[in-house]
């Protein structure tokens, strides 16, 4: 599977939770070829502004941290990422 085109195609499906194979038959699901490892990067935690009492609140979720934080993770390695739905 060397063949850019096809390549590009096999990336694109594989964001849409499919995935196709040396033969180019269609498969849901990724599926590993020859010896192909992918990174899995899982959802770094969010991170909140606690109030005085130390309750957490989600409105006060502090987003450019929780970004950046996702962007790091990227950047470093790449891969997979694993979304909470």
């Amino acid at each position: 599977m060397n063949d850019t085109p096809l390549a590009n195609l096999r990336e694109m499906l594989i964001t849409c939770g499919l995935d196709i194979s040396e033969t180019g038959e269609l498969h849901r699901g990724y599926t590993p070829h020859n010896n192909e490892k992918r990174n899995v990067i899982e959802m770094p935690e969010l991170k909140y502004i606690f109030d005085k009492e130390g309750k957490k609140s989600v409105v006060a979720l502090i987003r450019k941290l929780c970004v950046k934080s996702l962007m790091l993770l990227l950047k470093k390695s790449g891969g997979i990422l694993e979304v909470p739905f």
